[in-house]
């Protein structure tokens, strides 16, 4: 019976034809079924292009209320203020709004001044009332993100809709203060029953950073992160346990320094870092101790080093601060946090043992409670290094004993008979200009005058002039230096 029907349809039309003659639509016989088709195709061009521009003649400003409620309810974040809303058909059917204000729920992940492309159902176009869309773009945006009060995967899970990102900054912190910042992002994010992605390519200090994140919903995680202009990769393997705790393991490597970190969450104050090592040219030891994010972001580290070269590390100081003019030196401010480091007895020789404490406060390097011994000779170092302006000042307390029986005592001595022997040298260092000025030196308790003290100034620069400014690196020389001015 249908077929019969579909028949007489056809048949129909082939009695008919639309000619376009004098810009009026005639009928007329048809007998080529080729043209009974295109007539049909260019109706459904004309109706499909008619669907299409139906929602131009919306007033989204009406509707606002419903297509924010929607954006909110499948996509979780909320839009306010905005300056313009209207409907697009290409390159697809979709909705802009410009210069919007953006606030994810339950996050402290914000924006200002935000562009919003909803892609919208080409079968919804029409049910404004039931407004729902495919997915949704963030362009142009100024991202506020406070580290402690974020998760992007929660954000991830709880999104309904595709969420995608492009030209996009983030500016983190913690709390009020701010940390760093990534610039131009774009993403990827794929979210389904199986896993959960999220690609984000962007800048970091005008660098290439890459960031790929997966959760595999087995209480896996895998995190990569590179930045191939500072030579840094990072990998990351870690699972939730209970709560919301978790553990894993990181490995870093920046250069030709390596870094493997075994760490557990336990609470929402600390990151406890265990059995842990480093690796370079330089130096390799173990370490362990505690990451505080709460209620601000810092470390306590405690280092044992097995091996380290020291005259690496001399000329490296050498070659950066002879470089501070072009900044090739920072001191990070954001990074704040202590290192407690000891070294095996027997790294060079096991008379070599060296001991103290470093401090990095907003900018400031502390020395404390620094001692290292040298053959026979025990050394006692305390400072501050910062930068003002463009200089890099060390304000230093330097101290040394000297046993009697070594032959450097004897030699300051002359002989005479004495328990003790001791130097104790205040004062600053530039190491831009290479110029140190001395505030007290004190042989055996006692102080020198000041016509003394700018006699022994003018002999260091001298000195350390001749030796290309090395001086400060070589304790052989300072002791042969400590000869000088006794």
């Amino acid at each position: 019976m249908i077929k019969i029907s579909i028949n007489r349809i056809i048949n129909y039309f082939r009695k008919k034809i639309i000619v376009i003659n004098k810009n009026l639509f005639l009928l007329t016989n048809l007998k080529n079924k080729k043209v009974f088709f295109f007539y049909i195709f260019v109706f459904s061009i004309f109706t499909f292009s008619t669907y299409l521009l139906i929602p131009k003649f919306f007033n989204l400003y009406e509707k606002k209320n419903i297509i924010t409620t929607s954006i909110l309810k499948n996509s979780g974040f909320k839009i306010d203020n905005f300056s313009e809303i209207k409907y697009k058909i290409f390159p697809s059917p979709r909705i802009v709004i410009k210069n919007s204000e953006i606030k994810f729920l339950n996050h402290e992940f914000s924006s200002k001044k935000s562009s919003i492309i909803i892609i919208l159902n080409l079968t919804d176009i029409l049910n404004i009332k039931q407004f729902d869309y495919n997915k949704i773009f963030i362009e142009n945006s100024d991202f506020k993100v406070n580290l402690k009060k974020i998760n992007f995967l929660d954000i991830v899970k709880n999104s309904k809709k595709k969420l995608k990102i492009k030209n996009v900054s983030l500016s983190f912190y913690d709390k009020e203060k701010y940390l760093f910042e990534i610039k131009n992002i774009s993403s990827k994010i794929i979210s389904n029953k199986s896993k959960d992605r999220i690609i984000l390519n962007g800048l970091l200090s005008n660098k290439k950073i890459s960031i790929n994140y997966l959760n595999n919903r087995l209480n896996k995680n895998n995190l990569t992160v590179k930045i191939p202009d500072f030579d840094i990769f990072l990998t990351a393997s870690f699972s939730n346990t209970i709560g919301n705790n978790w553990k894993g393991f990181t490995k870093l490597e920046i250069l030709s320094n390596h870094i493997n970190l075994n760490f557990e969450r336990e609470n929402d104050k600390s990151i406890k870092l265990l059995n842990s090592f480093v690796r370079s040219e330089i130096i390799s030891g173990a370490f362990d101790g505690n990451i505080y994010t709460n209620p601000f972001t810092n470390f306590f580290v405690n280092l044992n080093i097995k091996e380290l070269d020291i005259e690496k590390i001399k000329s490296i100081l050498k070659f950066n601060f002879d470089n501070t003019r072009n900044n090739n030196l920072q001191i990070y401010k954001k990074l704040n946090g202590t290192i407690n480091f000891s070294s095996n007895k027997n790294i060079v020789t096991k008379k070599n043992f060296f001991e103290g404490q470093l401090v990095l406060q907003n900018g400031d390097i502390l020395i404390k409670k620094a001692t290292y011994k040298i053959g026979e000779q025990n050394h006692f170092i305390a400072g501050v290094l910062n930068r003002k302006e463009d200089n890099y000042i060390l304000n230093f307390i330097f101290s040394t004993d000297i046993p009697q029986h070594t032959n450097l005592f004897k030699k300051i001595t002359n002989g005479q008979t004495k328990k003790t022997f001791n130097y104790k040298v205040e004062g600053i260092f530039n190491f831009n200009t290479q110029k140190i000025f001395f505030q007290n030196i004190k042989l055996n308790g006692n102080n020198f005058d000041k016509l003394k003290l700018k006699k022994i100034k003018e002999s260091f620069e001298i000195l350390n002039t001749k030796e290309n400014n090395n001086l400060i690196f070589d304790l052989k020389k300072i002791n042969n230096f400590l000869l000088s001015i006794k």
